[in-house]
């Protein structure tokens, strides 16, 4: 990537590992940089310059989990209470563990589960052209 000022970042994660999901073996020492909720920069960077930033410091760092069949956290159980709200809930529990997207357990279907992986696959990997170089 470019040399951007880090400054400009609304927020900073350093990760001691970052998993990227494109390199083959864990990244080390790494300063994530967000703009508007989006990783606008990453690039290697020692713990006292993102210390410096106000960087959050994090063991590790990983894309976000995608949940597939949830039925429940936040100490609320959709089967108990199919609601919006509840849906609301359980989305809220399940991002403080890590998860990014989440599916209402049951609501795969087979036969449409090739459509559903290329959603998948088009929700995680933009397209070539528009991929940012790490």
């Amino acid at each position: 990537m470019s040399a951007i000022d880090p400054a400009s970042f609304e927020h900073s994660v350093f990760a001691r590992t970052l998993f990227d999901g494109q390199s083959p073996e864990p990244r080390h020492n790494q300063l994530i940089g967000i703009v508007q909720g989006r990783i606008v920069h990453v690039s290697e960077a020692t713990q006292a310059m993102a210390t410096e930033l106000g960087a959050t410091i994090a063991d590790v760092a990983t894309p976000g989990l995608i949940d597939l069949q949830i039925n429940g956290a936040n100490d609320t159980q959709f089967n108990f209470e199919p609601t919006v709200d509840a849906l609301s809930r359980i989305a809220e529990g399940a991002r403080k563990g890590g998860t990014a997207h989440i599916m209402r357990g049951g609501s795969v279907c087979l036969n449409s589960f090739g459509r559903f992986a290329k959603w998948i696959s088009a929700s995680i990997m933009p397209p070539p052209s528009s991929a940012p170089a790490l």
